[in-house]
């Protein structure tokens, strides 16, 4: 946040070896006949503030959906469409956090919200804007 004015979060699958290395994480069962668990090579969320009340967020995301028998242009497609859904899902619920169960989610989740938070108000604070009334939106 300090050199370029943004934050970038990180997010990979765990591999299956190596879920007993986060105890307490829940993971979804392992491929069946009736369920795939998506592989998420990489992904990205992007996240550079504007103003107190505007955030720039832009995604990426490298997965495997794990669906042999559908060709991968129409899940090329499909992901193409999807993304102008999540965005705007995405800046609905951003508006609407204050008293939502997303807001505890974050209240709850120190270890990463309360990162962001504090790169969030040094931010501010050396723009010297108020961040009495920030927030995260995510």
């Amino acid at each position: 946040m300090e050199e370029s004015n943004s934050i970038l979060v990180v997010i990979h699958s765990v591999p299956e070896q190596d879920h007993d290395k986060h105890p307490g994480v829940e993971f979804p069962p392992a491929n069946t006949s009736t369920c795939a668990r998506m592989d998420l090579k990489f992904s990205g969320i992007h996240i550079r503030p504007i103003t107190q009340d505007q955030t720039y967020v832009s995604l990426i995301a490298s997965c495997d959906p794990q669906f042999s028998y559908i060709p991968g242009w129409f899940m090329n497609m499909v992901q193409h469409q999807l993304s102008y859904l999540v965005m705007h899902k995405l800046r609905d619920v951003a508006a609407n956090i204050p008293g939502s169960e997303y807001e505890k989610r974050i209240e709850g989740n120190v270890t990463v919200y309360g990162d962001i938070r504090e790169r969030l108000e040094k931010h501010f604070q050396k723009s010297e804007v108020d961040t009495s009334h920030a927030q995260i939106l995510l």
